[in-house]
């Protein structure tokens, strides 16, 4: 009896050695994935063109007090939690950059969720085409984000929509700078274009510079007219797109608006694939998150607890 006793309490050891060892490789894929914002755009879309105070009361109410730095793995992981709800709570656009392979929400303030997931805008008063439009986010692991501005190089476009119109800005300058230098947040004249800043830091933790991206407005047009490429890209339907032949007057020769996924590698879609199919259950996705959150906080605790299971099941 003695025996079988031990026997189960050496598997059950095992088993959930495994099982936390494989909990927390998960939560890290699921930390380390862009979200699927698609689902949560789309209810935001719907609310704001219900109303025409509803955007900007989104952004009255959102607070603008925080600064990019660097993130941790256990916040990023309680801010993915959160994803769905910070995007309805806080969407008032998005941004798609084709060339860098970027598809994420603009969020209205600079909360640390919004930071974590999604383009976090840096001032109520500021308004696509018109004047300086900042936006921020988090340096996160993998391509998420705003990770791959890095590739973004002059004459590349940028995608950006408040819902009703799309617009378009065209890159500057990309490069990093001290985060003292402030050359880039100067107002544009009155007799000049528009222009777009983002941003993120560059480093490790704690790093005082900031990869920055500079692009200024070309023009807009209204969703309807849009491309359905670029549509996808800003994770908006398309159905209210126009079946006019016009065509756009922006041409880039060389430059191909592909799926988001169509760049992607094997291993990446397959993980994008598992990540999205635990994200549609929120209890097993808070779960795997959770405990990537605990193995981050305490590595030292979790491995040794981890090992104590291993030799439970070796010496019983």
């Amino acid at each position: 009896m003695k025996n079988k006793i031990k026997k189960l309490i050496a598997y059950f050891s095992l088993s959930l050695a495994f099982i936390l060892i494989i909990s927390g490789a998960t939560g890290y894929l699921i930390m380390g994935s862009e979200g699927d914002p698609e689902s949560a755009i789309k209810l935001v879309e719907k609310e704001l063109s219900k109303s025409a105070h509803a955007r900007q009361k989104r952004i009255n109410q959102a607070n603008y007090d925080e600064e990019v730095d660097f993130a941790r793995g256990a916040e990023i992981a309680e801010a993915k939690k959160n994803y769905h709800s910070t995007i309805e709570k806080y969407g008032i656009g998005s941004i798609y950059m084709p060339k860098a392979n970027i598809s994420v929400p603009i969020l209205a303030g600079t909360s640390e969720w919004n930071l974590f997931n999604g383009v976090a805008t840096a001032r109520a008063n500021q308004e696509l085409g018109e004047g300086l439009f900042i936006g921020l986010s988090h340096n996160l692991i993998n391509d998420t984000l705003l990770k791959n501005i890095d590739q973004m190089t002059p004459g590349d476009y940028i995608y950006a929509s408040d819902f009703e119109d799309v617009y378009t800005y065209k890159v500057i300058d990309q490069e990093v700078v001290h985060e003292t230098n402030k050359n880039y947040f100067v107002e544009p004249a009155e007799d000049e274009r528009g222009r777009m800043l983002v941003y993120r830091c560059e480093g490790g933790y704690g790093t005082d510079y900031r990869r920055v991206l500079y692009s200024e407005f070309v023009s807009k047009e209204p969703v309807f007219k849009t491309e359905d490429n670029i549509l996808k890209g800003l994770n908006i339907e398309s159905d209210a797109a126009s079946d006019s032949d016009e065509e756009k007057e922006i041409t880039d020769e060389g430059l191909e608006l592909k799926g988001r996924d169509e760049e992607l590698s094997v291993f990446d879609r397959l993980r994008k694939k598992v990540v999205q199919s635990i994200s549609q259950y929120d209890v097993l996705n808070n779960y795997f998150l959770t405990v990537y959150a605990q193995v981050d906080r305490q590595p030292l605790l979790f491995t040794a607890f981890v090992f104590l299971l291993f030799a439970l099941y070796r010496f019983l």
